[in-house]
């Protein structure tokens, strides 16, 4: 009888290499959740290969444990080929489920690879009850919820659908909604949506206030476990593929106590006191969100500030003296760099700690963490024997399902191109040619929707042009208002409706157009075959895209972003009170807010404009402008068309990923 039939949720531990593995284990487990070497979130886990997953698997079944292997990155047109030789492992593998982001990962695996039960991963963002009943409705057996919902928001999402639901419960947070952070990619091309995050929202930046704006204190629920199992929560989460097995081991170990016996929630929030992570925080859940902020972005204990340095090593105040072997870190907040080591030496006395000959020097000002303390230890190595494995799925097969995955194109290449237009200011409207465009999606807040006039002339001569779009988030309590507005505006006689999540098109009418916006990824031809699946007939391919990528896939019909403002950051989360900031590269960032939300943009915009001749001869031709966060000019729209049809740049702007690549 496992853990699960006694009708408390399962406690799931992370597993980012062997010893963590087996840490997760010993600490009572019910499941863990761990990566292969490719198409997961955190790329710079250790991981696993795939025979070394099957052992892990048939070990872990053995503890009565389940296995999750997160396969929740998008996926590239180029990567095809290896991810259905990565399904064809983890089906001979058995995974109790996969965990998954890319609609184009679930068409594959229920289409070719049945057998693998899936989870959809907080990357998914779902935020509401529309994403838990859209979710079950496609077979997907469990959703994790996104970190930012309210006690209130969940237990009224639990009470609407019997679906399977995951909540993250301790670890990290990320200043942006998962799924929907740009920020990484913009600096460098390594995108936190394919593993590759370089955390930005760590850094220091600058403005009316300095520094660590954006970085986040640790989650931490366990006073809500009681409330979590009356709701019927099935599964608690522990973020940390990254962390070592210590950490696993003793935080693990302090929510096993809790789940088993709730009189002990004192004594293991006690000692998870020495989990050394960052400070803690309830978040939404505990209503404390204006407290989340952190004074640093590192993790550990804080032990106190280098107060001399030399040649032989550094001083700090220490009010007690270290164990040997404990691991330090290393802060300098001006730069926003640390180095974290193992003691080798060190004198204590009248409570001054003075480490000897460090990796590193130290200077003075500089913050010192206590990182790791010795502990219990585990094994680093599989026990028994690694199976055999075929890794490679056959080459006939492979070739079927590839002819498959051929889209068909109706969009006619030639001729002028088309160009669609968004905006985001009721005021933009009398300034943009309708007659010239051949999608104005319109993106509002619910007060300027208010003001929306679906009978005005305008509107009624252009009804089949003009797209309301609804919003990346939509809070439980906003859900019945942009159904009301979706049935509106097909009663109006508008024809499509622009969805940011699939799920919204459980709110639009079942006759209505539906048209997947940026944030609805379709990095791939397979994760645009699915949402033709779904009944969305046209789509916009995402900020987050590079030449190469759009050119190895065989859509030619999606509209391609050629001028907009990223959102570098998107968040429930208040900003500090400033207009702007400056990013750790010097450029500058706008802070706006729209119906409670944080959006972050750069300054300048991303203008792909000089590319469009380019783009024209590998047989795209249809174009999205977003003036959003754009002043209202008719004379700016027509110099970005003009500069459109003449393939000619525009300045001061960036390309993003376009011409450098997304890694």
């Amino acid at each position: 009888m496992t853990r699960q039939a006694k009708q408390k949720p399962e406690l799931l531990l992370p597993s980012g290499n062997t010893e963590s593995f087996y840490a997760a284990l010993e600490a009572g487990a019910d499941a863990v959740y761990l990566g292969a070497k490719q198409f997961n979130a955190r790329e710079r886990a250790g991981n696993f290969l795939p025979a070394q997953l099957k052992r892990l698997v048939e070990i872990a079944h053995e503890y009565n444990t389940s296995v999750y292997l997160t396969l929740n990155t998008l996926v590239r047109n180029d990567e095809t080929d290896e991810l259905l030789d990565t399904l064809h492992q983890l089906e001979q593998i058995k995974p109790d489920a996969l965990i998954i982001q890319d609609w184009g990962v679930y068409h594959l695996v229920k289409r070719y690879f049945p057998s693998l039960p899936l989870h959809a991963s907080t990357q998914m963002a779902n935020h509401n009850s529309i994403g838990s009943l859209h979710a079950m409705q496609c077979g997907i057996e469990r959703v994790i919820m996104a970190r930012e919902l309210t006690l209130e928001e969940l237990r009224s999402i639990m009470q609407k659908n019997g679906s399977e639901t995951e909540v993250f419960v301790h670890g990290s947070l990320c200043y942006s909604f998962s799924g929907m952070c740009l920020f990484s990619s913009y600096l460098g091309g390594m995108s936190a949506n394919r593993g590759q995050c370089k955390q930005p929202c760590r850094r220091i930046y600058h403005g009316k206030s300095n520094g660590f704006l954006f970085s986040l204190k640790d989650n931490q629920l366990i006073e809500f476990i009681p409330e979590f199992e009356r709701m019927g929560i099935s599964s608690l989460k522990i973020e940390g593929r990254m962390k070592p097995a210590e950490y696993v081991y003793r935080v693990g170990k302090a929510y096993r106590m809790a789940l088993d016996d709730h009189s002990r929630i004192a004594e293991a929030k006690e000692a998870l006191e020495s989990d050394l992570g960052r400070e803690k925080t309830g978040y939404f859940m505990a209503g404390n969100v204006s407290s989340s902020l952190a004074k640093a972005p590192v993790t550990g204990k804080f032990l106190g500030k280098v107060i001399s340095s030399d040649s032989s090593g550094f001083s700090f105040r220490c009010k007690d003296k270290l164990p040997a072997n404990s691991r330090i870190r290393v802060f300098t907040p001006s730069k926003s760099e640390h180095t974290t080591f193992k003691i080798r030496e060190i004198e204590f006395r009248d409570r001054v700690c003075h480490v000897k000959n460090p990796p590193q020097p130290a200077q003075i000002g500089d913050e010192v963490y206590l990182s790791d303390i010795p502990g219990k230890s585990f094994s680093s190595r599989l026990s028994g024997d690694l199976p055999g494995l075929q890794t490679r799925i056959p080459q006939h097969k492979k070739q079927k399902i590839l002819a498959g995955l051929k889209l068909q194109n109706t969009a006619k290449r030639k001729g002028k191109p088309r160009i669609s237009v968004r905006i985001d200011q009721l005021s933009w409207l009398p300034k943009t040619d309708l007659r010239e465009v051949e999608y104005l999606f319109i993106n509002l807040s619910k007060k300027d929707w208010e003001q929306f006039d679906f009978q005005s002339p305008l509107v009624q001569k252009f009804k089949h042009k003009i797209v309301p779009e609804l919003p990346k988030f939509i809070p439980e309590n906003h859900l019945e208002y942009y159904r009301d507005l979706c049935q509106s505006a097909f009663k109006s006689g508008l024809q499509a409706i622009g969805i940011n999540h699939l799920s919204q098109r459980l709110l639009c009418h079942p006759k209505s157009k539906l048209i997947a916006c940026e944030n609805l990824y379709t990095l791939n031809d397979t994760s645009i075959m699915e949402l033709r699946n779904q009944g969305v007939g046209t789509w916009i391919r995402p900020q987050e895209n590079d030449f190469l990528n759009l050119e190895k896939g065989n859509d030619r019909d999606g509209i391609i972003p050629i001028y907009y403002h990223p959102h570098l950051f998107f968040s429930r989360m208040p900003a500090k009170p400033c207009d702007w900031y400056s990013d750790p590269c010097g450029e500058t960032i706008f802070h706006k807010k729209k119906d409670g939300l944080t959006t972050i943009i750069p300054e300048h915009p991303v203008s792909l404009t000089q590319y469009r001749s380019k783009l024209s001869k590998k047989g795209f031709s249809r174009f999205l402008i977003d003036l959003s966060f754009t002043k209202p000019s008719s004379n700016r729209l027509n110099t970005i068309q003009k500069r459109i049809n003449q393939s000619e740049q525009i300045q001061p702007s960036s390309n993003f990923n376009f011409k450098m690549g997304l890694t």
